[in-house]
């Protein structure tokens, strides 16, 4: 058997390179974890009336929401209050390109600390920049790195810095990682993820639909039926780990894992979706524990974010997003560590104040929330926050 190739720890990952994205530096779960053995998440606040969110990317002072079937991607303030929405405010690049009119399901996106912005959806990866000059977000170029479909996006530092798509090809439906330099002009790598060969009819189906990076290890949520966890592999495609071993609500497994976030010294939370649980792994996929909410749960979340002040952003299909504060928990204490299911008859209960609708969802086309216009200031957002998209 292969040697497996050696993990890069945070501490090291400067022998990578120089950092080009978003990274957590500080912040630790597991520092939480270890004052008792629980990380409580305080509600702050909720808003938000999102048409099926399935991508959030937490800074300093806003947010990045990806409005799926709105068809936007949203740069949002902590009051919940949209101030650019893509790709309808987009200058034209100097060849008088503005981009794509509308996105097709649009589902990540993250932020440089250059203010490049990238956005992927069906129809390729898109990339802007943030212009300070004239206070407007500026059309660069679009990429489609798959005939197929893009289901994550880590930035990478090594060999000078690069965008690790995570993609499944039409043609032979195999998960692949192919690495593009920032620049989106040379394709580095093309590898396939080289999965342990399955002992099971069915598990060789492989559902990947989130993906996270820090160091070199890349993180895949796997929502197949057969194959529900997460896998832990190199950027290389080389799995080192397979979390989870069956469908289950129990601590450690999952019914339907969704998002993935990572802290600074590789510990890492993990949706499961369908039983409404934010598990907390350290950074060799040991369970430590399911997140504490004295508030109450969120409903279905999907993805979630943190920053360097431990705040938390997680958005739920119920439409919302929720912010949190994380602090060291108690186990003795009786706090839920997952959210109700879903009663179909009177539709999503959520917590907050801005709790939505059920007349929403009778909207042909929701609200497309434009926002008040940009006013983001100088600076602001640049190089700070983490979640799906950091540095790996």
């Amino acid at each position: 058997m292969a040697a497996k190739p050696p993990k890069v720890t945070v501490e090291e990952r400067s022998s990578l390179g120089r950092g080009v994205a978003k990274e957590i530096m500080s912040f630790s779960f597991r520092e939480l974890f270890n004052v008792k053995g629980a990380i409580q998440a305080d509600f702050v606040k909720s808003f938000g009336q999102y048409r099926m969110p399935m991508g959030v990317e937490l800074l300093l002072d806003e947010l990045i929401v990806c409005n799926m079937n709105n068809a936007t991607v949203e740069l949002v303030n902590l009051d919940g209050e949209t101030e650019v929405s893509l790709p309808d405010q987009v200058a034209p690049n100097e060849d008088g390109q503005a981009g794509p009119l509308n996105y097709n399901k649009p589902s990540i996106a993250t932020m440089l600390m250059d203010s490049t912005i990238f956005v992927c959806d069906n129809l390729g990866c898109h990339k802007y920049i943030w212009d300070f000059d004239n206070d407007t977000v500026r059309f660069v170029k679009t990429i489609r790195p798959t005939p197929g479909e893009i289901y994550g996006m880590c930035v990478i530092r090594e060999d000078n810095g690069g965008i690790l798509f995570v993609v499944q090809d039409a043609r032979d439906r195999l998960i692949r990682y192919r690495i593009y330099d920032l620049d989106l002009e040379e394709k580095k790598k093309d590898l396939p993820v080289v999965f342990p060969p399955s002992n099971e009819e069915g598990k060789e189906k492989k559902t990947i639909r989130f993906a996270a990076g820090v160091g070199n290890t890349v993180a895949l949520s796997d929502m197949s039926k057969l194959n529900q966890g997460i896998w832990l592999t190199d950027t290389d495609g080389v799995v080192r780990r397979k979390i989870g071993d069956k469908q289950s609500d129990s601590n450690g497994e999952f019914i339907q894992a969704a998002g993935i976030c990572f802290d600074s010294e590789g510990n890492f939370l993990a949706i499961c979706s369908k039983s409404s649980r934010i598990q907390c792994f350290d950074s060799e996929g040991n369970f430590l524990c399911c997140l504490q909410f004295p508030e109450g749960a969120i409903q279905r979340p999907s993805d979630l974010s943190i920053n360097e002040q431990g705040e938390l952003a997680v958005v739920s299909l119920t439409g919302q997003c929720f912010l949190f504060k994380l602090k060291a928990g108690d186990p003795t204490n009786a706090y839920v560590t997952r959210g109700p299911r879903p009663d179909h008859k009177s539709g999503y209960k959520v917590i907050g104040r801005h709790g939505r609708s059920n007349r929403y969802w009778g909207k042909p086309n929701g609200d497309r929330g434009r926002g008040r216009g940009r006013g983001r200031g100088r600076g602001r957002g640049r190089g700070r926050g983490g979640g799906r998209g950091c540095a790996v």
